[in-house]
This record gives C-alpha cells, sequence and structure tokens, in this order.
C-alpha cells in the first residue's frame, strides 16, 4: 500500500466514495477529466488544495488532500460534494461492499455486493472471513496504508455477522 499517494503527505485526509455501478473505461475516462479539472481549481478560502484522486475497480473514488498548507474546509468539501452529486454517477451509495478472495492488492477483481447480501452471504459461509475487503471508512492516508485492505474477520463486518 506504501505506493498509494506516494507523494502526500500520511496525515494527509481521505474522502472515499463508492459508486452505485461500475463504470466503464469511457465513463471512467470523461469523469477522470472532470474531476481533474475541479481538482485543479479546488480551494478553500482562496488557497488552492492539495489533492489527487484514484479509483479501484473503476468503481470506488479515493481523493486524497494534504492538509498541510490548507484544511479543507467545510465550503470546499460542500464544493466537492457539489461537483459529486451533479456528475453522472452516484457517488453517495454506502450500501456497497467490494471483496475478492484472491488477493489484497487493488488492482485485484474486485467484486461488488450490496451490504445485506454481503452479511448474508458471509453468515451462510458463501464468502469466506478470509476473503479481502476495501475498507471504505478510512479516513486519512496513513489509516488507507494500513487498512484500506482488509480480511472480512479483521474488518468492521466482523461485527456484524
Amino acid at each position: 500500500m506504501n505506493e498509494l499517494f506516494p507523494n502526500i503527505a500520511l496525515s494527509a485526509r481521505l474522502f472515499v466514495y463508492t459508486a452505485d455501478e461500475t463504470l466503464s473505461p469511457n465513463e471512467l475516462s470523461s469523469f477522470s477529466n472532470e474531476l481533474s479539472n475541479f481538482i485543479s481549481t479546488w480551494k478553500a478560502h482562496g488557497t488552492h488544495l492539495n489533492s489527487s484522486f484514484m479509483f479501484i475497480a473503476n468503481r470506488v473514488l479515493l481523493i486524497v488532500v494534504d492538509e498541510q498548507d490548507q484544511t479543507a474546509t467545510g465550503c470546499s468539501i460542500d464544493s466537492l460534494n457539489r461537483f459529486l452529486q451533479n456528475s453522472a454517477h452516484h457517488w453517495f451509495t454506502r450500501n456497497w461492499v467490494l471483496h475478492n478472495s484472491n488477493s489484497n492488492e487493488l488492482n485485484s477483481q474486485w467484486m461488488a455486493k450490496d451490504l445485506q447480501e454481503f452479511h448474508s452471504k458471509c453468515k451462510s459461509g458463501e464468502i469466506s472471513l478470509e476473503e479481502y475487503v476495501l475498507n471504505t471508512t478510512v479516513l486519512t492516508l496513513a489509516d488507507a496504508r494500513q487498512n484500506l485492505v482488509q480480511r472480512v474477520s479483521e474488518s468492521w463486518h466482523s461485527q456484524m455477522l
């Protein structure tokens, strides 16, 4: 996970959004261009925010903000949320779980399940507690490097089973 935003301070704030569907390569390219334009002009109190983004499985969006020079304020976060709300994709869906059984690498083949279905399949044994999940509750880059990918048994999901 050290390759995750290697030029950003570990204390950087992280925002994680999950789309309600997997973006096609064309949708991802188009949205990436729009997001790049937004990020290049994103400011808080007139000061540019040192930020970057990446996608996982064409469905999970990570936006990191290095707040050493300028904190992301309520207004700047609101502008980010408005930008995402006005996009062609639904980024505020919180009931999707991305998991895989093969690898803890970000570029793995991640499968998406509805949260209730995921928990049900874990309880029935159809999904092993040794599978990997993306932890969308991480708040900082340091936390993401340690906890973005976890086994189900080590994640918050295990408390729900």
